[in-house]
This record gives C-alpha cells, structure tokens and sequence, in this order.
C-alpha cells in the first residue's frame, strides 16, 4: 500500500460473508458541530502521527499478507464446509447477520474511528462508558428482535440471533484499543488480531461443521473470531476503562459519535440487508447460496481494500491539512482518477474473469449441493467490482473531510440496494443478483463524479479513467467466449479455470499494452505504488 502514515482505518475484518463494521464518518469540515468547535478551540485537536514511518511501511504491508492469507485460509475451508453443511445454514446466517451487523455498530458508536483523533485518556473513558450504556439497549433489543424474528419471519433463525448476542460487547471491548493502534500506526499488531481469529474462527467451524453442529457451528465461528481479536488488542494497548466521565467530552463524543453512527447505519444496511431480504423474500436456501456467493465476489475488497482506504485516507488527509502545503486542487482530482484507474487495472480482470468461470468455480469449490449457485456468483461480480472500486471513494471522502458527502453517497447506495432486492425478488435470486450489481454500478459512478467535483475536476474524470480497463475487458470477455466455443476438452473444473483464464488474461495485458504503450510504464509504476 501507499507508504505514507495514515490516520484513519477502515473495518479489515470480515465475518463470514459480510464485513464488519467500522466505517469512517464524522462531521463535515466547516459544519458547526460541538467536536469540530471543540478542535478549532485547541480542546481536543488532532496530533502528529508519531514518526514511524518504517513501521507504518511494514505495518500496513503485514496487514495486506494476512488479509491475503486469511482470505486464502477461509477459501479452503469452503469446500469442506459447504460440503458438511449445504446452503441452509447459511441462509440462516444470512437471515440473522443483518440484525447482529447493526446491532455491532450501535455498540460500536463511531469510537473505533472518533478517539483516533483524540489523544487525551478522558476521551477514551468517556466514549467507553457512552458505549457501555449503548449496548445495555442494544442487548435489550436483540433479545425483543430474537424473538419476533423467530415468531414471524423463520423459527430458526431467533436463537440464532440470542446466541451471538455477546457480539455487540466485543465489538465495543475492542473500540478503544483499536483506535490506540490505528492512531500509533500498529498494524501489525491489527495484523495479528486479524489472523489470529481467522484461524481460531475457521478452527472452530470445521470441528463443528464435523460434529454436526450445523449453523451453530458458523455461530461459534463469528464468536471465536471477534473475541481472538479482543484479545489481542487489550492485550497490545493493555487498556482498561477507569470510573470517569468527562461531561465536556460527554457532549462532543455523542454529537460525533452520533453522526458516525446514523452515517455507518446506511453503508452496513446496503451491505448486509440484500441477504436478509432475499432470505425473508424468498427463503433460506436461495440465500444460503447468495450469501456464499457473494463472499467469492467480495474477494479483492477483502484482500486488498482495507489497507488500500488506510493509505489513501492518509494522503489525501495530509492534501489538505492547512498545516502542510496543500495541493493544488486540480492535482488532487488528478491523483483521484489516477489511483482508481490503477485499481481498476486489477480488479476489473478479476471479477469479469470470476463470472465468466463461475461454472467451473462453483464446481470445484462447492460441489453437487450448490448446483445453480454459478449463475448467482456470474451475476453478483459486477457488485463485487463495483464495491472494490468504491474503496477510492470512500478513502478520499474520508481523508478530504467531506464527512456529510459520504454520509449521502452510504444513504444512496442504502436505498440503492434495497430497490434493486425489492424489484429483483419478484423473479428469483439471479435476477437479484444481476439488480444489486446494477445498483452498485449506478451508486459507484454517481458518487466518483461528486468526489471528483469536490476535488475541483470534472466529473467525467474518474469515468474516463476507467477507459482502458474497460476496453481490457472487452477483450478478455471476446477471448473466453471464443475460446470455450471452440475448445471443447471437458477436462474438468480445475483444467478449465487454467486454460481460459490463461487465454483472458493474455487478452487483456496484450490489449492494455497496445492501447497504453506510450503510458505502460507509468501506468505500471502507478499500481505498484498502489499496491506497495
């Protein structure tokens, strides 16, 4: 990733299908809101990041390795669990995640992204114990949503819900620590907590996939992987609260919190609330396969997303920070659009390669019990590109201050997703796929037209920057085609996924080369730097 220090992180973790939730808000530059009066006054202004640049380097590469090899775990893990347990369990979950997500990020209240920029103890307490009283209702309404779920939309799925009720407090155990270590630049310790719980996590699953635990078995998983991380964040910052609260700072942290908060709201509904709904709409089963699905797709968010947001939140935080010497408006769009063709540049020829071998992919990693599940994971690839690229996006919001304007975009994209689950969940789970991925693509281009008019650009900008990767695709899709119309070998899963994506990719470097051969080297430098 890019080697500057950062000062905010984004949510690395992932649960099983969906993310966990620590979205990046507060209050927008120049909005009178108590925490900025608060900053402008000297009372709780951010700091210098401490000069560690060499481990902030180290850090946030450690931090892109695990996420790979958590990821690489978790997907070998797939076969033998979606073997042992089939697409019902899943569907539960996906019934049940939804409730638990919000409910994470109540508990939450914005302070593993608020106390970032506060260095005084009695921020840290304060927030705590406003966190505290939080979950005290949140737990109150999980139990009271636990048992309408389970009377009026599917009996299973309530205790499901009552048993990962712990989930929230972990959530909030861990908010103040993990500020600590993003304000430090400890990555590598947020590196540990990651891979620690993903290997605990997976431990649990398979023994439980094994003893015929069924959905209680992805239950423990959730529980293992959030209280491994806990740990090793309590431990690392060895934080404890104290009995104090700070009313001043009572005043500033809810307004801002509460801000975070509703802001964070929208981006994990938009997130989770599609598997709910196809799972209430049209059954357990269908979002047992959806929600497997759809971790394929969110595989490069996964990998490379969060340290990605981490390091662009940072440089184009410091682009405008009065204390440097700013850049020039018009450089900022520029960088924008050139940090999102460079994403681009890998992500678009991964997720078009992924949903022109879903077949294959769904055969060897799933199996017989899953059969149709490949034209679900070919329809949702365009929400997984989508969602990737909105990385840049969201880091830019974030690190410019634009906290309203992010609040809007995770508003839109909300509203977005549950029109397209609506509309879509009167044919079948496909044609929901295919609707989702529509309205990612509509929310992700309206939004890079806003940032960049923002940063002083036009609008089309960011949309031409995504020229070439596109002609790319275009290629890579021409190649497969013809190649498995011609190419008729019935070599098996594994053979195919070889060939064919041998036979794309060579289309689609060749095609960038040609078209960008004045620029290649640059353009190679740029994802480099990206990906650094």
């Amino acid at each position: 990733m890019e080697s500057e220090k950062t000062d905010l992180p984004r949510d690395a973790v992932r649960v099983s299908y969906t993310r966990l939730p620590f979205a990046r808000e507060e209050e927008e530059i120049g909005v009178d809101t108590p925490l900025s009066r608060s900053s402008r006054a000297g009372v709780s202004s951010v700091q210098p990041m401490p000069e560690r640049s060499r481990f902030a380097l180290s850090g946030a590469t450690l931090l892109s390795l695990v996420s790979l090899a958590r990821v690489a775990l978790q997907f070998a893990a797939i076969p033998l669990l979606a073997r042992l347990l089939g697409p019902y369990p899943y569907g539960l979950m996906a019934v049940a995640m939804p409730v638990i997500l919000v409910a994470m990020q109540v508990s939450d209240f914005g302070l593993s992204s608020l106390l970032i920029r506060q260095r005084n103890r009695a921020d840290e307490d304060t927030g705590f114990w406003i966190g505290t009283v939080i979950s005290l209702f949140v737990s109150v309404a999980l139990i009271g949503i636990a048992w309408f779920v389970g009377e009026r939309i599917h009996p299973e799925a309530g205790p499901v819900i009552l048993g990962m009720v712990a989930m929230p407090w972990l959530t909030l155990a861990m908010a103040v620590p993990l500020a600590r270590l993003t304000r430090e630049n400890r990555l590598g310790i947020i590196a540990l907590g990651d891979m620690a719980g993903a290997v605990l996590g997976l431990g649990v699953a398979i023994y439980g996939a094994l003893a015929d635990w069924g959905v209680w078995c992805l239950v423990a998983q959730q529980l293992v992987l959030l209280l491994a991380r806990a740990l090793t964040y309590l431990i690392a910052t060895r934080y404890s609260p104290r009995f104090a609260f700070d009313r001043l700072r009572f005043r500033e942290l809810f307004a801002g919190g509460a801000s975070l908060t509703g802001s964070n709201l929208f981006a994990t509904a938009s997130r989770s609330l599609d598997n709910l709904l196809v799972g209430v709409l049209i059954g357990p089963r269908p979002a047992g396969a959806y929600t497997m699905t759809y971790q394929f797709v969110r595989l490069p968010d996964t990998v490379i997303g969060g340290p990605i947001f981490l390091s662009l939140t940072g440089r184009f935080a410091r682009s405008t920070d009065a204390s440097d010497a700013a850049e020039p408006a018009e450089s900022a769009g520029v960088l924008f659009a050139t940090k999102l063709r460079s994403l681009a540049f890998v992500i678009v020829p991964a997720m078009v390669g992924l949903a022109l071998l879903a077949e294959p992919v769904v055969a060897l990693l799933l199996g017989p019990q899953w059969a149709g599940a490949d034209k679900i994971l070919a329809a949702l690839c365009g929400a997984g590109l989508f969602l990737a690229l909105g990385t840049v996006n969201l880091a830019v919001t974030t690190g410019i201050g634009a906290y309203r304007l992010r609040a809007v975009q995770s508003a839109v994209q909300f509203v977005a997703v549950l029109a397209a689950v609506a509309i879509g969940a009167m044919w079948d789970v496909v044609i929901v796929g295919w609707a989702v991925s529509a309205a990612y693509a509509l929310q992700f281009a309206w939004a890079a037209m806003a940032v960049s008019r923002r940063l002083g650009a036009s609008s089309l900008a960011p949309l031409t920057a995504l020229a070439m990767p596109t002609l790319g695709a275009a290629a890579l899709i021409a190649s497969v085609l013809a190649a498995r119309a011609f190419i008729d070998l019935d070599m098996g899963p594994i053979a195919d996924i070889a060939l064919f994506g041998t036979i794309g990719a060579a289309a689609y470097v060749a095609t960038i080369v040609i078209t960008r051969r004045r620029a290649i080297k640059q353009d190679l430098a740029d994802i480099m730097a990206l990906l650094k």
